[in-house]
């Protein structure tokens, strides 16, 4: 995913979990979040309402491989812009960061603040 993003300019930060992410990440800190939803200490979910405690405002995306489960309702739920069943097909995947970093940076800083999260 690294290398399909980067092939398409996006920045891209990778995370061990959601516990490293919370950690580094501030308010005003701008991309677009792609998580799993399940992943070991914090479902997706779970990252999302920590996000909105902690004033962290970022279109998020996740993927899962079970994407009519209860915790792909509970990420909507919490704010998720969309739940991608994977494997993802890239056109997709692509079209979705885009229209998401679209809808949350001022029009004028998307050339120069492509960022893709990665947890």
């Amino acid at each position: 995913m690294r290398v399909l993003l980067e092939l398409h300019g996006f920045k891209v930060e990778e995370y061990a979990g959601a516990r490293e992410f919370l950690d580094r990440m501030r308010p005003g800190d701008t991309g677009c979040l792609l998580l799993d939803l399940y992943m070991p200490e914090m479902d997706g979910a779970d990252l999302l309402n920590a996000l909105e405690r902690q004033g962290i405002a970022l279109p998020v995306i996740v993927l899962t491989g079970r994407p009519e489960s209860p915790r792909a309702r509970r990420a909507l739920k919490a704010g998720a812009r969309v739940v991608l069943n994977k494997p993802v097909p890239e056109g997709l995947l692509l079209d979705w960061i885009h229209t998401a970093m679209e809808s949350a940076l001022p029009s004028d800083s998307l050339a120069s603040d492509k960022h893709a999260l990665v947890a």
